[in-house]
């Protein structure tokens, strides 16, 4: 099962959810992406959808686009594994950033304890969209793919005309 259901209690806010379900307050923007709430607020008794693994867009720091990639990893769930590290490799395996349309590039994915496991993976990208196996992700989203090994190379191909 890739997502919990949480029944919202009053107070609760997308904020306090987030440091609750994944330890940081600032994850909040991704929850309410992956439910599909407009705004802070969330009446009592709504359901969400809680992802075990909730992949942040890209965001751009002073190196250009970041991906960031959080685990559940609430005190709830115990042995569920966790996220090492996500980047982009080229074709050499140097980190390297996105920066054209139609550039090969490997997507690192390194883990623990989640082989087995599988996960949806957001590539939200505000330049470009990507291909895997020769297919347009739709919502810039890689969905349900499988953790085969503690480290994954995925093979993806940019595209001009990100959202």
């Amino acid at each position: 099962m890739n997502e919990y259901e949480y029944v919202v209690k009053d107070g609760d806010t997308l904020q306090s959810l987030s440091e609750a379900f994944y330890r940081d307050s600032k994850h909040h923007p991704y929850l309410a992406k992956y439910n599909n709430i407009k705004g802070e607020t969330i009446p009592a008794n709504k359901k969400l959808k809680m992802p075990r693994i909730l992949m942040a867009g890209s965001e751009t720091n002073e190196k250009g686009s970041v991906l960031h990639l959080v685990y559940r990893s609430s005190s709830a769930v115990k042995n569920e594994g966790e996220i090492i590290q996500v980047q982009f490799q080229d074709s050499s395996g140097k980190e390297t950033e996105v920066t054209e349309a139609n550039q090969n590039v490997m997507l690192v994915v390194e883990t623990k304890n989640l082989v087995g496991k599988t996960v949806n993976i957001d590539l939200s990208d505000a330049a470009f969209d990507y291909e895997y196996n020769g297919k347009l992700l739709e919502n810039d989203t890689l969905k349900d793919f499988k953790i085969e090994s503690d480290t994954m190379k995925i093979e993806l191909k940019s595209v001009r005309g990100g959202k």
